[in-house]
């Protein structure tokens, strides 16, 4: 819906027309109505129209579009100015085209059912109250061939339900979590938006018209993280490039049972020392990425004599460390040739890339639903998976990762 917005009370905006608006002019309707309608907007193509409330049922016959209407939307700022709004939204109001008082005459006692009075929705202390003409404009009208519809406006049924959501919805506090437990959903109370709209849709003269809002409490919902079995097919997860999210994965390894592998920056090992000496002392391993993470160092422009004192470096400081020698050697970004082979050999390490990618160094990241479904999709017995555990979103997907390739039967563990 193409909207207005009144910005820190002081300037009202649609599109690229924008004109300042004191909110002093407010309190006089009048004044409010001649600043308003000095700002022009062009006729939107518009699929419904609204129906007119002005003591009577009425059309407005203007060309198909929206249609900024000064009156009823001063009326709506100095109401929400009042409550000390810090922005307001002013709807356009879609307009109908060659719709004629005729048309419109075998919908109006139906139209007037509807509106025929007041709703009071409760919940509490919060009460709404929608009057015949807050009701009206939550109607639309259509002409098609077979004439002239009465229906209702979803844009503004959602909008006024999630008004409503707003100022009933509580989430509990947050619960008290165990290293392998983690949070679904707070749960709380919680407006049915869905109920409230059917309610409003099936209104007529004679029903309900005071509804008290159908909140429920939810429960938190929590996960809890066990041992997985021991599948018949071993894989292999691993993760590049540090430890900033390594705790989160380790808690998670330590909750299934299983082990994993993290490939380390050589240049970055002494000040990630504490997750490092966790990873050996919980039964993963720690393997060499390289002392200088250049994506092309390995492949173009490098030497052997270059390519063999980068591995060793990055051996010597993971070492000093951790106090455990690593046995594998993976090329930042894969990038390699025969001397990248040759100098890992050399350096008594094996040289390894992947055999399934979670993709996660995608620009902008993966989201962990991604993440998890990509590992699934290329998963086989004996692979090396690449991860890199400097995405928050990659070591939430562990949790998927793990009880997805469980249920497929597989063990996993770290390279060694």
């Amino acid at each position: 819906m193409n909207h207005l917005s009144l910005l820190d009370k002081y300037r009202l905006l649609v599109g690229d027309i924008s004109s300042a608006v004191e909110p002093r002019v407010l309190i006089n309707t009048q004044t409010c109505e001649k600043t308003l309608a000095t700002i022009i907007i062009a006729d939107i193509a518009a699929q419904d129209a609204i129906v007119s409330f002005d003591q009577s049922i009425k059309l407005q016959t203007d060309k198909l579009g929206s249609k900024y209407i000064p009156a009823s939307n001063c009326q709506k700022l100095a109401g929400w100015l009042g409550s000390d709004s810090s922005s307001v939204d002013i709807y356009l109001d879609p307009v109908a085209a060659n719709l004629t008082q005729a048309d419109l005459s075998p919908n109006l006692s139906k139209i007037n059912d509807i509106i025929s009075q007041s709703v009071t929705m409760k919940y509490g202390s919060y009460q709404k109250v929608l009057s015949p003409q807050d009701i009206l404009a939550l109607l639309t009208t259509s002409k098609d061939s077979a004439g002239v519809h009465i229906g209702w406006s979803s844009d503004r049924l959602s909008a006024l339900t999630s008004e409503i959501a707003g100022r009933v919805n509580t989430n509990n506090p947050a619960p008290s979590l165990g290293m392998c437990q983690s949070l679904i959903t707070a749960g709380g109370n919680w407006l049915d938006q869905n109920a409230v709209k059917t309610y409003l849709q099936g209104l007529t003269a004679s029903g309900n018209r005071n509804y008290s809002l159908p909140v429920s409490y939810h429960a938190a919902s929590i996960a809890t993280r066990s041992r997985v079995a021991q599948g018949t097919k071993v894989i292999y997860l691993t993760f590049d490039d540090g430890m900033t999210y390594a705790d989160s994965i380790m808690n998670y390894a330590a909750c299934y049972g299983i082990k994993v592998t993290f490939f380390e920056i050589g240049s970055i090992a002494a000040s990630q020392a504490v997750p490092l000496r966790r990873a050996i002392a919980e039964g993963h391993t720690v393997q060499s990425h390289g002392y200088i993470h250049a994506a092309y160092n390995y492949a173009s422009g490098h030497d052997y004599a270059w390519q063999y004192n980068d591995i060793n470096q990055s051996i010597s400081a993971i070492t000093a460390v951790t106090g455990v020698r690593p046995t594998y050697f993976r090329p930042p970004g894969g990038n390699h040739n025969s001397d990248t082979q040759a100098a890992a050999t050399a350096n008594g390490v094996r040289m390894i890339l992947w055999d399934d990618a979670s993709r996660d160094a995608t620009v902008g990241g993966l989201s962990s639903a991604t993440t998890c479904a990509n590992v699934l999709a290329g998963a086989y017995p004996g692979a090396s998976v690449l991860m890199h555990s400097t995405h928050y979103s990659t070591a939430e997907a562990v949790p998927c990762i793990v009880e997805g390739l469980a249920a497929r039967g597989y063990t996993m563990d770290a390279l060694r």
